[in-house]
């Protein structure tokens, strides 16, 4: 929505304020403008800068790009008054630009409908998982600096982390399971191809899913936790499949074992007291 009444022929102004308008200050004043067509309300840029929670310099940059125009415009001084009507606006703006979309983009997204808002919405939701994953490996190798120094011996080869790629029919069913039921982080996805899943403050735990259509036997691997019992009681309470309770076993471990939609085990377990 779109709020611009600058017609200075056709308004005038009924002004009683305590203080320069266009400015930092708020205080108690009343403001009407009175058009041929009705009288409206008008708020001081100050008293708007405190309801949307937007700087006043912020909203006058608005204003120049067009963004956020303010609803009457005073000729003889410039000062700027906008509609109560305006922050729902203006709150949107803000809402947008705290998840990182430029103002370029904000301009477009006011008019869309709902629909086609969620469309970009999800589309930069990606962008920001792919940034996420990225940013997680490079504290990944920042930690791997602070360990063990700049120094690089070419000759000592060193494994340090196994990715396990997971056949699925459906990738987006698939990242529904390990994010929202599992509590994973999406780490990005291509469309309906390929998804990668990861869990960690530098992923430790990643698992890569790739939609195949012919028929595949289930995979599994061993995730290590702190306490498997816990993390048992919790993925029960959220109806996860659960092909095996937790036990111990003869080769030192205390696991519980789960499955995926598609079959694909994951043995969650830790390393038994000596």
């Amino acid at each position: 929505m779109r709020l611009d009444t600058r017609d200075s022929d056709q308004t005038n102004v009924r002004l009683q304020r305590l203080w320069p308008l266009d400015s930092q200050a708020v205080g108690e004043i009343r403001i009407k403008v009175v058009t041929r067509e009705k009288s409206q309300e008008l708020w001081p840029i100050g008293r708007f800068a405190l309801a949307t929670g937007i700087s006043v310099s912020t909203l006058r940059h608005y204003d120049e790009i067009g963004l956020l125009p303010p609803a009457h415009v005073e000729p003889a001084t410039g000062y700027r008054y906008y509609q109560p009507s305006q922050v729902t606006v203006a709150s949107t703006i803000r809402l947008l630009r705290g998840i990182d979309l430029p103002l370029e983009r904000i301009s477009h997204l006011l008019d869309l409908g709902d629909d086609a808002l969620r469309t970009v919405l999800r589309s930069h939701r990606e962008r920001l998982a792919e940034g996420a994953s990225t940013i997680a490996r490079r504290i990944g190798q920042t930690d791997k600096l602070i360990l063990e120094g700049l120094f690089v011996d070419n000759n000592d080869i060193a494994f340090h982390k196994i990715i396990p790629t997971f056949p699925v029919r459906d990738v987006s069913s698939s990242v529904r399971f390990y994010v929202d039921t599992l509590g994973f982080t999406l780490g990005g996805q291509t469309g309906e191809e390929f998804a990668s899943v990861f869990q960690g403050l530098v992923a430790e735990v990643n698992i890569y899913l790739r939609r195949r259509t012919e028929h595949f036997t289930p995979a599994e691997c061993f995730i290590f936790v702190e306490d498997p019992d816990a993390l048992y009681a919790e993925y029960t309470g959220r109806q996860v499949h659960v092909v095996e309770p937790p036990r111990d076993e003869e080769w030192g471990y205390r696991q519980f074992t789960i499955a995926d939609p598609d079959g694909h085990r994951l043995h969650l377990f830790r390393f038994l007291e000596d």
